[in-house]
């Protein structure tokens, strides 16, 4: 989905290791050719599904912080290097790189981004005379940014007008202990998990108690896929607690074992909320994966159709997968 940002200024500041502390800008970035480059970078953050939104106002040193943002552009960066710069040259699981600010607009709304453009090894070539003869090499150069076609892992955006936090980030070992780089590193927020990863702990764990207790039923794995995506579509949300209540035929032992494993995982029994950016993502083919590793792509419209596909189990435990009334495509 293409998104249409105005930007206003931007700024980089270089946070390498091999220097004990950060290199400022004092000056903006000139933007004559970097339009497309920033205005790329962040269309790929708005269109992620993997982004964390925190609703509530971050707190009200925050939201001092970013009051006279237009204004106060390159120092607000600077403090906010100096946090970040801190964290990677403390723990050597974060990875270097540099710090770009951008100040932009959509839809009418002020915002402030980081995107950290992480240290790349690449290649370039360097030329010179030897003995006055023309020599050419390929030199290994280590703090190449990221290009235009590459992701930005980890990026923070805060929307002025209403004081949202928004966060694409990675985990790294921090301290010794796995953490979220940005919200709980740098902001200290309090954990949120994205849609995709809510789901993937109710795949995961009903998954794993379909192969304990019904001996790896491919139907029920059927049952699964098409339930999420019925909700996904008829209601724009996925409800656990009935999932879990049709998966598993009502059998409360097992229901709440599956309820104690995502409770472990962090994840409550409430609805899960789909937006637009997991919709689209959820809804293209599923996957189903047979024991003998035959794999089966399905579009979504056919999961629920038994006129074209049907499952039924055979007195051995085995199931027969069949497929009818397919037309041949046509090249």
């Amino acid at each position: 989905m293409d998104i249409n940002v105005g930007i206003i200024k931007s700024i980089m500041h270089i946070m390498d290791r091999s220097v004990s502390e950060p290199v400022y800008s004092d000056y903006e970035l000139n933007m004559d050719f970097l339009g497309e480059f920033i205005g790329k970078h962040i269309g790929n953050f708005l269109n992620s599904p993997d982004v964390k939104a925190f609703d509530e106002r971050y707190n009200e040193d925050m939201n001092l912080f970013f009051e006279n943002i237009h204004e106060d552009f390159i120092e607000a960066s600077k403090k906010m290097t100096e946090s970040i710069f801190y964290l990677i040259n403390n723990n050597d699981d974060v990875p270097a790189g540099d710090a770009l600010y951008v100040l932009y607009e959509k839809e009418g709304e002020l915002n402030f981004i980081m995107l950290l453009l992480e240290y790349k090894t690449g290649y370039i070539h360097k030329f010179g005379y030897e003995n006055e003869k023309m020599q050419t090499e390929i030199i290994e150069y280590k703090t190449c940014l990221t290009n235009i076609t590459q992701k930005v892992s980890n990026v923070f955006n805060y929307s002025v007008g209403d004081g949202e936090v928004k966060i694409l980030e990675k985990q790294y070992k921090v301290d010794g202990a796995k953490t979220n780089f940005l919200s709980q590193g740098i902001f200290n927020l309090e954990e949120k998990k994205t849609v995709n990863e809510k789901l993937n702990i109710v795949r995961k764990t009903a998954e794993k108690l379909i192969n304990e207790y019904y001996e790896d039923d491919i139907e029920k794995h059927k049952d699964l896929k098409t339930e999420i995506i019925r909700d996904c579509i008829e209601k724009k949300e996925v409800d656990i607690e009935k999932i879990a209540e049709k998966i598993f035929e009502g059998d409360d032992i097992l229901i709440d074992n599956f309820n104690t494993h995502i409770s472990n995982k962090g994840l409550k029994n409430e609805p899960i909320k789909i937006d637009e950016l997991n919709y689209n993502k959820i809804l293209k083919k599923q996957k189903i994966k047979t024991k003998e590793g035959i794999e089966l792509l399905i579009p979504i419209d056919l999961m629920t159709d038994s006129n074209k596909i049907a499952f039924e189990q055979n007195d051995d435990g085995t199931t027969n997968i069949i497929l009818r009334n397919l037309k041949e495509k046509e090249e």
